[in-house]
């Protein structure tokens, strides 16, 4: 599945996608991007083009008439049960589609 998602349900194109904080630039503006102290050029750039990446592959997958979700890091450690309930969710939705 391209993007390589966390968690597919195939059967109904159901795609979940874990983010790491750091990796996928959670509130890249405010926070890490003037975080960072080493290596800021090498970083800034991996962190950016991730970021590209997520979005180039949503477009794709929707465009294939897939449902992504994606959660950060920090929603699944404080979160779960939210998490949990947009997946039964998209579940649902895309069986009744």
């Amino acid at each position: 599945i391209l993007g390589t998602p966390d968690f597919a349900i195939v059967s109904l194109r159901v795609a979940v996608f874990c983010d790491s904080n750091f990796w996928h630039g959670y509130r890249w503006g405010a926070r890490f991007k003037t975080a960072l102290k080493k290596n800021r050029t090498f970083w800034i750039n991996k962190i950016e083009a991730n970021r590209r990446r997520d979005r180039r592959i949503n477009r794709q997958l929707r465009a294939a008439g897939w449902t992504v979700i994606r959660f950060w890091e920090h929603q699944i450690r404080d979160a779960e049960q939210e998490c949990v309930r947009k997946v039964i969710w998209a579940v649902n939705a895309s069986r009744s589609g």
